[in-house]
């Protein structure tokens, strides 16, 4: 018996893999439906359909283009190669849980992961050996379970008590949709708001605009609100924590295993994690015992986007406006567009290439 716990796309996900190859699995939600709350842009690029075949009803937008702007107003603008989709995460979330619970796995609502079973309050690193028990405590009580694979986002409990939660580091994602008047067919990406921030159309009439930030994203997403969405009527606003991807986090711990948000698999650039964290689900499946290797391709592009991350932290205003410029003048422009950003791997040594000025600014990665 395999016990998923966290019933995100991520937990899901590695559910229905799982099921389909005859595991039994559980997993637990502690929440009392699936999908909510939401806390996420909903911005995936064309490689989620290699993943999974997204349902027409869960698509409330697909993007052509992609905006680009410098601290200073300079920008770029993009023609994708393939449109990136804007999904309803609550939709979303719900047809992965549904393709679990088809496969075979069985879900439980309002169930939340306390600890496990056997395991000595007093270790300042608790012993997996106290699992051996195969129990896990859900909601107070013990339940049989052979494997844990902890699904269940930033501030993993399955993590922390397992010993595996590390040192990491969490930055604050805030966001708000608002009804306004939008081009429909871009997205927007502003550097020098926070460390990261979009405007993200869902349609003609409704953006979700969102800043992360390490303090205060509330006080940078009101700034931004009043400089691209004058006007407009704040719906409703979301947010939340989303982990820094650490390159030494350990995913396996005995019979433990982490994954998505919980593993801090996430891209470091845009700090989105739902198809890293699907790509991982499916390295887990084909092997739990070698579910470290299996997750190598993952943690390679993940540790590229993080030392991209590392690098436009140091950029000036004037450094992004000079990209800018740098970038519509040449090949670059080229190989962004045609590129999938999921994989880093696939275009940073083609961009430095095309355009050889690039490559003072990747080397502020190291200086």
């Amino acid at each position: 018996m395999i016990a998923v716990i966290g019933g995100g796309p991520v937990g899901c996900f590695s559910a229905f893999k799982l099921a389909s190859k005859g595991e039994k699995v559980n997993v637990y939600e502690e929440h009392s439906s699936i999908g909510k709350p939401v806390q996420c842009t909903g911005l995936l690029t064309s490689e989620i359909y290699n993943v999974l075949k997204v349902d027409s009803k869960c698509v409330l937008n697909k993007l052509n283009r992609a905006r680009l702007i410098s601290p200073e107003g300079k920008f770029i603008e993009l023609k994708l190669g393939k449109p990136n989709i804007v999904v309803d995460r609550e939709l979303f979330d719900r047809q992965i849980a549904s393709m679990a619970s088809s496969a075979g796995a069985k879900l439980n609502l309002n169930s939340k992961f306390t600890g496990f079973s056997g395991l000595l309050e007093k270790d300042a690193m608790p012993k997996i050996a106290g699992f051996l028990e195969k129990k896990v405590m859900i909601n107070g009580k013990p339940v049989e379970a052979d494997y844990v694979i902890g699904a269940d986002g930033p501030m993993s409990a399955v993590a922390k008590s397992a010993g595996l939660y590390g040192s990491r580091q969490l930055v604050i994602g805030a966001q708000a949709r608002v009804k306004m008047k939008c081009d429909s067919d871009c997205f927007n990406t502003y550097f020098g708001v926070g460390i990261f921030s979009w405007l993200v159309p869902e349609g003609d009439n409704i953006a979700r605009i969102g800043v992360v930030d390490t303090k205060n994203p509330n006080a940078l997403l009101s700034k931004l609100l009043s400089k691209v969405a004058k006007g407009g009527k704040v719906l409703d606003k979301q947010g939340g924590l989303i982990p820094i991807y650490n390159p030494g986090q350990k995913l396996v711990k005995g019979n433990v295993l982490l994954v998505g948000d919980a593993a801090t698999q996430v891209k470091a650039v845009s700090f989105g994690g739902i198809i890293p964290g699907l790509l991982a689900a499916d390295a887990l499946s084909k092997g739990i015992s070698h579910y470290e290797d299996n997750c190598s391709n993952v943690k390679k592009e993940l540790r590229l986007n993080l030392m991209m991350r590392i690098a436009m932290d140091k950029l000036s205003p004037k450094e992004y406006d000079d990209i800018i410029s740098i970038i519509s003048e040449g090949k670059a422009k080229t190989v962004l567009e045609q590129e999938d950003r999921d994989f880093p791997s696939k275009f940073i040594f083609k961009l430095i290439k095309s355009e050889p000025r690039l490559w003072k600014y990747g080397l502020k990665v190291i200086w």
